[in-house]
């Protein structure tokens, strides 16, 4: 993901800024290159200084191999893949 705009704030001296990305953790191709995934933001307490989209940085095609799944199936995987990662992480 890329920046669609630059994120820059005028902030006074000892004050600190974090930056937030909300973007969702994966997406299913096809992807086009330029399309929205997320949002980014400058904040400084609970102040948004300034914020931007995040836009996908390449086109991904759909793999035309892979048979089509339904969002139960997706889920069910996606599901499988978090355990597997969370078994791996306590060993």
């Amino acid at each position: 993901a890329v920046y669609a705009d630059d994120l820059s704030a005028t902030m006074l001296a000892g004050e600190q800024a974090e930056l937030r990305i909300f973007c969702a953790p994966f997406l299913y191709a096809p992807v086009e290159k330029g399309m929205v995934c997320g949002f980014a933001q400058v904040v400084c307490g609970d102040t948004v200084l300034c914020e931007t989209e995040l836009l996908c940085a390449n086109a991904v095609a759909a793999d035309e191999t892979q048979a089509d799944t339904g969002w139960w199936e997706r889920f069910l995987l996606w599901l499988d893949r978090i355990r597997g990662r969370e078994i791996e992480e306590m060993q």
